[in-house]
């Protein structure tokens, strides 16, 4: 398998990635603050739904809200770390 990182709007994320065997998808690795501060997870970006977020990928990014989709199968314990 090929992993790939990729920018999509207001997110990185490796493609292809695989949580489970049955399960493929999307991880996302970093969110870039300065698209704001109230952050709305994507279920999907090109088609492919995103199930896991990268250790710190939106840690430190000054936060005030987060909605996450029920797509999520990993969500690292410091993945949004020392925000608002």
């Amino acid at each position: 398998m090929l992993l790939a990182l990729i920018r999509y709007s207001e997110f990185e994320y490796l493609s292809e990635i695989n949580l489970l065997k049955s399960d493929s998808g999307l991880m996302i690795t970093n969110y870039d603050s300065s698209c704001g501060s109230d952050v709305v997870i994507p279920k999907m970006i090109n088609n492919q739904y995103v199930i896991g977020l990268g250790m710190g990928s939106f840690s430190n990014k000054n936060l005030t809200g987060v909605v996450i989709p029920n797509t999520l199968l990993k969500i690292p314990e410091a993945s949004f770390r020392d925000n608002n």
